[in-house]
């Protein structure tokens, strides 16, 4: 399971009900409330970038350590 897909569902469900909000109260600030949404998005995107690329050192640190390994031999 994707470690964000929890976190996914919620802003769905945020902007649904964010939606419903406009309808009944228009004095909501509905545009500063998506511009939160959209850098704690952005944040989430880059959050997940970062992790993709730790996991990529750490594959390529395993291979470097078996190669060494097999020059030792």
């Amino acid at each position: 399971m994707h470690e964000f897909l929890n976190t996914a569902i919620r802003f769905i469900l945020i902007e649904q009900r964010l939606t419903a909000l406009r309808a009944v109260q228009p004095e909501i600030d509905a545009i500063a409330v998506e511009d939160h949404i959209k850098r704690i998005r952005t944040t989430l995107k880059q959050i997940t970038n970062i992790t993709t690329h730790i996991h990529n050192v750490r594959q390529n640190i395993e291979t470097i350590a078996t190669e060494v390994e097999t020059l030792k031999q």
